[in-house]
């Protein structure tokens, strides 16, 4: 999409003439929901969504958390697909000190159970993403950061279950 308004408005230059400065701030304005999303409710953790999938995405992920300001426990809510670079990604979220919340997908091209358990050593499999979200809020502190991480299929449930609770997940916060 964004490349679609760069191309448009390259074309309409002499018509409706973009600056570099308008290009700046058009595109610090942007908000993607699911990437690095911060959703704060009052009285639970920081919470961090992120469609991520990759180990690119994961070094991100990592460089990003650790350039938060301090805090407490990093809760990592996570699952991904079977042809995804699982291990890479995982190698490279171990540099942090996280508690895991593995979880299943419900979605054909998920990571089992054994999967999961292959790349992150023996761990608690969450049948679903929101048990992982009840288990990870049980155990973090107000100061703590709870972060989903890994796929779209483990986003957009938890994104719905925030809703139902009441949270404006789309508000850019």
């Amino acid at each position: 999409a964004m490349s679609a308004a760069i191309f448009a408005t390259h074309c309409l230059q002499q018509v409706l003439p973009v600056t570099h400065k308008d290009w700046k701030a058009a595109i610090g304005s942007v908000f993607v929901p699911g990437r690095f999303q911060m959703v704060q409710q009052a009285g639970q953790a920081l919470m961090i969504l992120d469609v991520g999938h990759n180990p690119h995405a994961a070094k991100n992920l990592l460089n990003r958390l650790q350039g938060l300001p301090v805090r407490g426990q990093v809760h990592l809510i996570f699952s991904i697909l079977e042809d995804k670079d699982r291990k890479n990604i995982v190698d490279i979220l171990k540099k942090m000190d996280i508690l895991w919340y593995p979880c299943l997908l419900d979605c054909a091209r998920a990571c089992d159970s054994q999967a999961l358990i292959e790349c992150l050593g023996t761990v608690e499999i969450h049948a679903t993403p929101a048990l992982a979200l009840q288990k990870a809020r049980e155990q973090a502190a107000s100061n703590d950061v709870i972060v989903a991480f890994g796929s779209f299929h483990l986003i957009e449930p938890l994104m719905r279950l925030l809703i139902e609770e009441g949270c404006d997940v789309f508000r850019n916060h």
